[in-house]
């Protein structure tokens, strides 16, 4: 990364390339070449960095949790897994029972 001090500048150019880059293998070497179309350099640009650009970066707020929900979302899941056991359960006791009930 480039540091530009304040106060400082720095020019640079632009190239427009417009295709696709592949790599042919070459004996022990796989350079790559560009296929496409490519633009004349620009003019060069010039960016002055003023003096009191020293501003800090905001730093990130992550959003925090409550605890308080913790406890209802752990019984609620706790809650729907006892049911869908039971209800699995329920349905293995019903299946095999009605097949000890038949009739011949």
């Amino acid at each position: 990364m480039i540091q530009i001090p304040a106060g400082g500048q720095i020019d640079f150019q632009v190239e427009a390339k417009i295709g696709y880059v592949h790599r042919i293998i070459q004996g022990a070497f796989a350079p790559y070449y560009f296929n496409g179309t490519e633009s004349e350099w620009s003019n060069i640009q010039t960016v002055s960095i003023p003096v009191s650009s020293t501003s800090e970066s905001p730093t990130p707020t992550v959003p925090e949790f409550p605890v308080i929900i913790l406890l209802p979302v752990l019984l609620s899941l706790f809650s729907v897994a006892v049911l869908f056991k039971h209800r699995k359960t329920r349905n293995q006791t019903s299946y095999c029972s009605s097949f000890g009930t038949a009739k011949n």
